[in-house]
């Protein structure tokens, strides 16, 4: 790593090798940002199942919506208005948002919608491990 100066405010600037640069564009053209608005609620229950285990939210969410879209049973409830929800954003593979998509498309709901109950699901039956 080789540390230089900003030439515009002054702040030290560390500049990755090349190896590393190259390993982060690679994931970058698999993955892609999405965001989506979570019940806060949620968000807490699964920074504690995360702190526990020891992985990163993001990481638990990619996992659970994996297996959301196996499960063959999806039905999305009403979405419920009444929660507070808190936007964030996570890093997924392509693949992985296009089969939600899809699968968002056989059920009549969008994004959000499905990954808030594929969570939940796993929250309330307790397979967040």
């Amino acid at each position: 790593m080789k540390e230089i100066d900003c030439p515009g405010c002054g702040d030290k600037i560390i500049l990755l090798p090349k190896t590393v640069q190259i390993q982060r564009s690679q994931r970058m053209a698999v993955s892609k940002t999405t965001s989506v608005r979570l019940p806060e609620k949620m968000l807490e229950e699964i920074d504690e199942l995360c702190n526990g285990i020891g992985c990163s939210r993001n990481d638990w969410i990619k996992d659970k919506l994996k297996d959301g879209l196996r499960e063959e049973n999806n039905e999305i409830e009403d979405p419920q208005q009444k929660d507070v929800k808190t936007p964030i954003t996570m890093r997924l593979e392509k693949n992985l948002l296009e089969a939600i998509d899809n699968k968002c498309e056989g059920l009549g709901c969008n994004r959000t919608d499905f990954i808030t109950e594929a969570l939940q699901k796993k929250l309330d039956n307790k397979t967040g491990f």
